[in-house]
Parts: structure tokens; C-alpha cells; sequence
């Protein structure tokens, strides 16, 4: 299994026990049962890269209607919860400069995190 694949592996794993399992996402569930999300792992600490990234995203899911969903996994990059959070507020306003508002939206997850 290629460290990709552990990447995912890892992320659908805790997608059904936490996300799901803890409802932390109330649209979870649905798109886990039809298998409508894309994972996609990114290995890349900078931000224009990651941008570039999640704005193909954006274009995947206009031009598939089979998915809902895209995660994006970052294993090597934006471990600092600083530098994270500057990479969501940029997809935030990337969101919003491509018109995708009300379409799209940044649900964003960092082990840093306190809920």
C-alpha cells in the first residue's frame, strides 16, 4: 500500500468513526453510504500549490455529478495550525473570487483543533 493509500485508508476510517459516527457533520452519513466523496491527497506545504489544488477540485465536482464531496489530505504540509488556517481563509476567499458561494463551501479539520 503506497503512503497515499494509508492517507486514505486512515481518512475514511476516521470519517465513518468520528465525522459520522460522532455526527459531527449532519451530511456525512448520506455521502459515506453512496460513496460520493473524492480523497485526495496533496503533499505539499506550499499554499499556492495547495490552492491550485483545491480549486481543481472545484472544477472536478462541477464536471462529475456522481460526487458530492472532495477531501483534500494534506500529509506533509500545514501541520502548524497557523499556516492551516491562512491556507483556509485563502480557499475561503478563493470561494468567493470564483463565484462558487452557495455552491461550495471549506469544511476544514486539523488535529490542532478544540471543539
Amino acid at each position: 500500500m503506497t503512503e497515499a493509500e494509508k492517507a486514505i485508508a486512515q481518512t475514511r476510517r476516521w470519517v465513518a468513526d468520528v465525522v459520522v459516527g460522532l455526527n459531527l457533520c449532519p451530511f456525512a452519513s448520506r455521502v459515506v453510504k453512496q460513496n460520493t466523496i473524492r480523497y485526495q491527497v496533496i503533499d505539499t506545504d506550499d499554499i499556492d500549490t495547495a490552492l491550485a489544488a483545491f480549486e481543481k477540485e472545484c472544477s472536478v465536482l462541477d464536471a462529475d455529478d456522481t460526487l458530492e464531496t472532495t477531501l483534500l489530505i494534506f500529509t506533509k504540509g500545514f501541520t502548524r495550525f497557523e499556516h492551516y488556517l491562512d491556507l483556509v481563509a485563502e480557499a475561503e476567499t478563493l470561494i468567493e473570487d470564483k463565484d462558487y458561494e452557495g455552491i461550495y463551501q471549506v469544511a476544514s479539520f486539523h488535529p490542532d483543533y478544540c471543539f
